[in-house]
Order: C-alpha cells, then structure tokens, then sequence
C-alpha cells in the first residue's frame, strides 16, 4: 500500500476496474491506435505518407526514446539488419535503456524549473536523478506525483514545490501549476474570476485546489554539521495572513488570527491586503473534501488526484506523452483541454488513457506501443494529398532538437563536458576560447511548439563558426579504428613483439569508412553517393583531420542534426 493513500481512497482505487484491467501487449495497443488514425484519414480522405527509411527511424527513435544519437556501430548493426521486427525491438532496447529515464526526467525537470521566476532556480540535478531512477523502475506516474505533491523534510522530490515557492510555498502557485502539468487544464484562469471557458470552474473553485497546500511550509534548517537544506513541512494550522502576500511596507493583518481546517482566504487581485471570501478544500468537480484538524492534507488530495477513475490526470499525461512524439498533443496546447477543445483523435485518447492505468500508470508501457504504431513510423516527407495535414497524422511532423538536447548531442558527438562550451570557461593562454554559449544552444525551450525551430540565421552562422579546441581531436577520433576485432588483433600482434604496455596507435581508417562513420555518428545514416562525391573533392583539398573537423563541424551545424525527422 502507498502511504499517501488513505484507506477508503486506496479500496476505491483498487476497485476501480480500469486500474484492476490486465495491459494489453504493445503491438495490439498499437493496432487500435492505427486504426482510429486510419478511421480519420479515410473520413477526410487524406493520404498517409509511407514508412519512414530505416535511418529516419533509428534517429527519430533513439532521439525521442532517449535524447542521444545511436553509435556507428549500433547504427550499422540495425540498418543492415534484415528482421521484421527490428523496429519494435529497436524500441525495446531503448525503453529498458538507463537513458530512457534521463530523457524524460529532464524533460519534466524542465518544466518544473522554467516555471519558477520569482526566487531563483533551485539545484534540479538530485531531482533529475531521482526521477530518472524512477522511471527506469517502471514506477507509476501515479507514484511518482503522489511524491512530489506529499514529500516531507529534504527528499529530492521536493523540486517541484520548490520551484512553486515565493517567500514560501505559495499554494496558489501550486494549483496553477497541477492543473497545467498534472490535469491538463488552465486552472488558474480562474484564481482571480469565473474561468472564462469551463464556466462552472469558480474562483472558489481555483483556491479551494490551493487549499490542500496552505500548511506546507519550506523551511530552511542546519544539520548535526552546519550544513543548510531546505525542508518541506506541513504547520499545525493555516494563518491567514498565508495566501495572500502581503506588502511588506504596509501593516500586517492582525496576528493570530487561524482559518478552520482546509480552508484558505481568497485575496483580492487588486490589493493584497484585502480578502473577498474563504474557500474551503475542494476536489476540482467532484465536491468538498473532509479534511481534519491535523496532519498533511496533501495526502488526501495526491489520492484523489491520481486514481485512475480521475477524470483528468490519465488523459493529460496520455496526452502530453503523445506530444512528445508527435511534436503536438491529441488535444493542443496540452494544458488547455476543456469540451471546446476536443481532440483531433477522440479514441485513440481513450486508448491511451485506459491503457495507462491498466499498467499502473507505466510510461514505457505508452512509449511502447506510441513507437510501435504505423503513424510513428511514417516518413515526414508529404505525400501528394497531404501536404496541408498538420492533424490527422498522416505523416510524421519534423520536430526541433531544443537547447539542452541540442548541447548533449554536441557533447556526445564531440566528446567534451558541457562546461566547455561555457563562456566562462577557463583555459589555457594562448588557447582559443570557446564562443558557443550556453545561450545560443537554449534558443529555444520546452513551452515552445516543438515543431517550429525558433533559431535563426544569425545563431547558425554564430554555431557554424564557432571555435572549439575539442573539434579536431574528435575529428580524428572519428576517424581512427576503434578496437574492433581485427584492430585488436593487430595491436596484440605488435605488442607481443615489443613487448607488454607498448602504446600502439590506432590507425586510420581508410577515407571512405571514416567519411561514412562521420555520417553515422551524426546523421544515422550513410552518405548518398552525391555526398561522397562532394566530400571527397573537399578532404582533397585538406588532408588529415583538418578536413575531418571541417565536414564534423559542417554536418553538426546542418539543419537535419538540429531536428528529429
């Protein structure tokens, strides 16, 4: 049992019978879901484009699975592979791979933390650990809320209050910030006034969600060593001087002056000194909730929040993890779902949702069977008849690599920590010193369309000739034999005539391979004939790993590295 739950919660969860129902396998998940994508193009009459080439696929798996490029061997392996199913064990390696969790707990971590601007970006990298850990463990999205929404003292989990934090916890932060990233609704259009869209949403309504959080407290305290952590905590009773801010420079409500249990004071938008009524704690559509007296009553809400018979959270995380690999939801934007903002693709919701708490709210269980669909692995060229469809996905939408995906692909392909292209790194006199900024690669966030790449000119000439000292050691890197069996041998077989501990170099691979393993380490795929043909005329002109770094460097700065296809 979740120590979150109460009991009559946990029963009435457990009974719930989509949460009882067995998941499906992928394959068959997937089928349903091609064919209400399918039901939809026929109505509109609209083509699908055909199956995407095997290096779209490899890329586009691997950089929505996981954020990182497939090595050159891995990608050689898969392309010349003759399976049937090598697609969907493709994307098995990369579900149950460490990088799956670190992918999506960035992603998450993200979100959380771009939506703190009023006290300063907390450290995310324990959180992001944590996260990762519990993804990778198939832990339900269920849990992992749950958490975050009742963590007490100095547990990693605490980044998402946090980064909802003024001088405090500030619960009407929180509500605003479940309901856009938990339930999939602009809830906090309703904090100051009816909601202007769901017009049985109240202001009543907006704090009653924030009610749940008024006696959460972030307390900073010293350990047994001196050392500063921030805690979470729940106080014995709500004040009410605690949701409404109050400007420091005027007087101060009465002291001692306690609201009865679960309920906050709804401040006036236009003077935070005054109140406009009291709202007690209240499940969003569903009625008032009894709270007690005492203890945390985050618990209370975190079970109502996340039971599968919920009527938001299932289908807005079904929803936003289809976004993620189609660039766009089923109902956009993701937070604003709401009756007059129908989803383009009304069963396959449904599928997602059901199919989520049947498997205990498992996101691999969704990445699964969402990769393993014919939509996913369409081509994104359009077909003749498509070429206006932005809805019905009758192809596959190109999506922008983003900031922070966009610096680990350039770690990852040169080779270099992150600090390195810092423009407050340190180096050597004499050095060049680095201008890729940290900035200029963040050009673009999260709570932008992933389908739009935000960049323009300017940024790529700025990466395109950007000096880094790292480029030309990875360019001869790429080009250099890299222990395969035979190199092995080889090395073995010199060693044993000079002796034990000799250092044997490596040595180069013959120009055509080395051309093709830059393509693949970058591009997932091999060269077309016309580019080999114009590489060669320009390694011709500069030798060695000169030539290396300037055709590394010009495919790194090409359009189709900066997106997923």
């Amino acid at each position: 049992m979740r120590p979150w739950l109460s009991t009559l919660a946990a029963v009435a969860l457990l009974a719930d019978p989509a949460f009882a129902a067995p998941p499906r396998p992928p394959a068959e998940v997937a089928a349903e879901l091609d064919r209400e994508i399918d039901r939809r193009l026929a109505e509109a009459k609209v083509p699908p484009s055909p199956p995407a080439s095997d290096a779209e696929f490899l890329r586009r798996a691997s950089l929505d699975l996981t954020g990182r490029l497939p090595t050159p061997e891995r990608a050689v392996v898969f392309l010349d592979s003759s399976d049937p199913d090598k697609r969907g064990k493709l994307v098995d390696e990369l579900v149950d791979s460490p990088l799956y969790g670190q992918r999506f707990a960035a992603y998450w971590a993200e979100l959380f933390v771009k939506r703190n601007d009023t006290a300063g970006k907390p450290n995310a990298a324990p959180f992001r650990e944590w996260l990762a850990g519990e993804f990778n463990r198939g832990a339900g999205w269920d849990e992992v809320v749950a958490a975050m929404l009742t963590v007490q003292g100095d547990a990693p989990e605490k980044l998402f209050l946090l980064t909802n934090k003024e001088r405090d916890i500030a619960p009407n932060r929180v509500a605003g910030t479940v309901g856009a990233l938990f339930m999939g609704v602009q809830l906090g259009c309703a904090e100051c006034h009816r909601h202007p869209v769901t017009k049985a949403w109240r202001r009543e309504d907006f704090w009653g969600t924030a009610a749940f959080f008024a006696r959460t407290r972030a307390t900073e305290k010293k350990d047994a060593k001196g050392q500063k952590s921030v805690v979470i905590e729940d106080a014995g009773e709500s004040p009410r001087a605690f949701v409404a801010r109050p400007d420091p420079k005027k007087p101060p409500p009465a002291p001692g002056d306690f609201l009865p249990p679960g309920v906050v004071e709804i401040p006036d938008a236009t003077d935070p000194m005054k109140r406009v009524g009291r709202a007690p704690a209240v499940y969003l559509g569903a009625g008032p909730a009894d709270l007690g007296p005492t203890g945390s009553h985050r618990g209370p809400f975190a079970a109502w929040l996340t039971a599968p018979a919920n009527p938001f959270f299932a289908r807005a995380f079904a929803n936003r993890t289809w976004s993620v690999f189609f660039a766009r939801g089923l109902v956009t934007p993701v937070d604003d779902m709401h009756a007059d903002n129908p989803p383009s693709h009304p069963g396959a919701l449904d599928v997602l949702a059901r199919e989520l708490a049947a498997a205990g709210f498992d996101g691999r269980h969704l990445a699964r069977s969402v990769c393993r669909t014919r939509a996913y692995g369409r081509s994104s060229a359009a077909a003749p008849g498509n070429e206006n469809d932005t809805t019905l996905l009758s192809r596959m939408p190109v999506k922008a690599v983003r900031g922070p995906a966009l610096l680990d692909l350039h770690d990852q392909v040169l080779g270099t920590p992150r600090g390195s292209i810092d423009p407050q790194v340190k180096v050597a006199k004499g050095e060049p010193k680095p201008t890729a900024t940290r900035d200029l690669l963040d050009t673009a966030g999260y709570d932008e369309s992933p389908d739009e790449y935000t960049a323009g000119v300017p940024q790529a000439l700025r990466l395109m000739n950007t000096v880094l000292p790292t480029r030309t050691a990875a360019a001869a890197a790429m080009i250099a034999r890299t222990g395969g069996p035979a190199d092995k041998a080889a090395k073995d077989a010199e060693r044993s005539v000079k002796g034990p501990g000799t250092a044997v170099p490596s040595q180069p691979l013959p120009r055509e391979r080395a051309v093709e393993r830059v393509y693949l380490a970058l591009l997932s795929r091999r060269p077309t004939p016309a580019e080999a043909s114009a590489v060669a005329a320009f390694l011709d002109a500069r030798p060695g790993a000169e030539g290396f770094d300037g055709l590394l460097w010009a495919l790194a700065s090409s359009p189709e590295f900066v997106s997923v296809p």
